[in-house]
């Protein structure tokens, strides 16, 4: 990090060679950080706290989120609080940096954008335009989808009823007819997934949960549509609540003095049913999940109880992402 003295504003005063990045906003020009701080995924989540707690009336100086813009430079950092118009700037060092938190502190932060452009207040404006949570999608629309997502369910179940009469028809006559019901069911299956999935893109706060959903490792379209429609609660509820209405929650089985084996028991029997098929994908190809669920079964655990724990993992993560509106990250994000 380089000291404050020797270094002027942009383009003058002698440079020195820097000793690589201390803090997140050390970086190489044109490389960018959104800043949510609500938080994220189990594995990456910090908790977020209001800022304002603790500080008197006259420190608290908007009401509401703020949205900050941190212009970088090598000897200085540019700094734009939106809502309160208030701009500053403070030296690319670590004095600098103390200095900066402390006056941060007082506001209510929402969100922190930071970029070598030259141009704080724009990067606020764009943060204060990103808000902090994915916006929920209409009832209707919710509404909708499930009727479609059951009408694709009935189709299946007919597509595996085919597929098995099938096997042991023996006519000429009744194999046709089989397999061009089968033909039949597979076009109207195809179309119901299209007709989602317009659906879905249509409306944007679907379409960004959708979007959120499919970068989980492990999810696909059928699993990402489905969550959308049977638990619309995602974003809204806490771990152990989502978990509950996944149908996801070991119960204890007790009586008196007897301590009976834990039961998952109760909630919503269809996402539980793609959570264990996304658990069973995630356990073989999901480098963070697959190394969970060996680490349950190395200490004992049943396979199938592992797999439980990982779909519950994987919709507590899903349920995390959606609150902080962020797609899964390979590592987690840096915060400044």
């Amino acid at each position: 990090m380089q000291s404050e003295s020797g270094v002027g504003d942009r383009g003058r005063g002698p440079r020195r060679e820097r000793m690589g990045p201390r803090h997140p906003w050390d970086r190489a020009p044109w490389e960018s950080l959104v800043h949510p701080l609500l938080g994220s995924c189990p594995e990456q989540m910090m908790g977020s706290k209001s800022r304002m707690q603790g500080k008197d009336a006259s420190e608290q100086e908007t009401k509401g989120k703020s949205t900050v813009g941190i212009d970088v430079c090598e000897g200085w950092l540019d700094v734009h609080v939106l809502r309160a118009e208030h701009a500053f700037r403070v030296p690319n060092n670590h004095q600098g940096h103390r200095t900066l938190k402390r006056r941060l502190a007082r506001y209510d932060l929402g969100l922190i954008v930071i970029e070598a452009t030259g141009k704080a207040r724009m990067l606020a404006v764009f943060a204060d335009s990103l808000g902090n949570a994915a916006r929920p999608p209409a009832p209707e629309l919710i509404e909708e989808l499930q009727e479609l997502v059951q009408g694709r369910v009935s189709a299946v179940e007919e597509q595996t009823a085919l597929a098995n009469q099938l096997k042991s028809a023996q006519t000429a006559f009744l194999r046709h007819q089989l397999e061009r019901r089968l033909r039949r069911v597979a076009e109207d299956i195809k179309a119901i997934e299209a007709e989602l999935l317009r659906r879905v893109k249509a409306d944007e706060a679907l379409a960004r949960r959708y979007a959120i959903l499919l970068s989980i490792p492990s999810f696909g379209p059928v699993v990402a549509i489905t969550l959308l429609a049977r638990l619309p609660e995602l974003g809204s509820c806490d771990d152990k609540q989502i978990a509950a209405l996944s149908g996801l929650v070991p119960w204890p089985d007790d009586s008196g003095p007897h301590e009976g084996p834990r039961h998952i028991r109760g909630g919503r029997h269809a996402v539980r049913s793609v959570l264990y098929l996304a658990a069973l994908s995630a356990a073989r190809c999901n480098r963070d999940m697959k190394a969970f669920f060996r680490r349950l079964t190395a200490g004992g655990k049943q396979s199938k109880l592992a797999l439980i724990a990982v779909a519950r993992k994987l919709v507590i993560l899903a349920n995390a992402l959606i609150t902080a509106d962020r797609l899964w990250l390979t590592e987690p994000p840096k915060y400044a």
